[in-house]
């Protein structure tokens, strides 16, 4: 897991996850706060596979159980001004790398993982590991990268 100091440190693009998306377009917590402002500033670049997109705009709670923080519920709006931000990249995937995020979330349904959240994490696992990019997530959304399939993307994932 690489640490947040090095993700503000590095140009090197980042994935977001549905998770992570729904944090950096609320700027919800202090980290999240952090990487927006990086995005912001053009020091980050932000790649978001559509489905992820898709999925952030449903989402209305960051989910996490502990969390004491109000939910706006304009975070689709927040959403669409952070695609608009210079270096943030909206991608769809081709047909081998959305076949390849099928494979996965086939992998996750047999273990009888499913959901929308999980096909999003398949669809930014994908996107993260092609590209060669680390992928960014949740502690939330650790239940999304349970398999060992997920093992692509092994010392390039952060946590917020």
């Amino acid at each position: 897991m690489t640490p947040l100091s090095e993700i503000l440190q590095s140009s090197t693009p980042i994935v977001a996850d549905s998770y992570a998306l729904y944090g950096l377009a609320t700027a919800h917590g202090p980290a999240s706060g952090a990487l927006r402002e990086a995005v912001e500033e053009g020091r980050l670049t932000l790649t978001i596979p559509s489905v992820v997109l898709a999925v952030a705009h449903s989402m209305r709670s960051c989910g996490e159980e502990d969390c004491s923080q109000d939910h706006d519920p304009g975070s689709p709006a927040r959403l669409d001004t952070l695609c608009g931000l210079p270096g943030v990249e909206v991608v769809a995937l081709d047909g081998a790398s959305a076949a390849r995020a099928g494979s996965l979330y086939g992998a996750c349904v047999e273990a009888n993982y499913h959901g929308a959240e999980i096909l999003a994490a398949c669809h930014a696992t994908a996107v993260a590991h092609e590209r060669g990019h680390r992928l960014l997530t949740t502690a939330r959304a650790r239940y999304c990268y349970v398999l060992a399939d997920f093992h692509v993307l092994d010392g390039r994932k952060v946590i917020l």
